[in-house]
């Protein structure tokens, strides 16, 4: 639950006023594959590197945050044994969990 409202959170907090946000689930036997897309400006390619790094944020200081909630929802996700990976990043960013 909390790996989700990490990455919900992060998609509400960087789409625009009025824009929706996309959350996909799909059952690929014996995977639960989950994906939340959001419709902001994207990552940049200098903080793709960081992106799963403690305390690491990204240029946009407008948004409250301590750039620990990726790194958390990794941490979480590969205890049950998952997978997060960040599947775009130009054109909103959309990322991935498999469990």
């Amino acid at each position: 639950m909390q790996e989700l409202m990490n990455l919900i959170d992060n998609a509400i907090d960087y789409s625009p006023q009025g824009k929706t946000i996309d959350i996909f689930l799909t059952f690929q036997s014996p995977n639960l594959i989950i994906k939340i897309k959001d419709n902001g400006p994207g990552i940049s390619e200098e903080m793709l590197p960081r992106l799963f790094v403690r305390f690491a944020r990204g240029s946009n200081n407008k948004l409250k945050g301590t750039g620990l909630g990726l790194s958390i929802t990794k941490k979480i996700i590969e205890m049950h044994k998952g997978e997060i990976s960040l599947v775009e990043y130009k054109n909103g960013t959309t990322f991935q969990i498999i469990l």
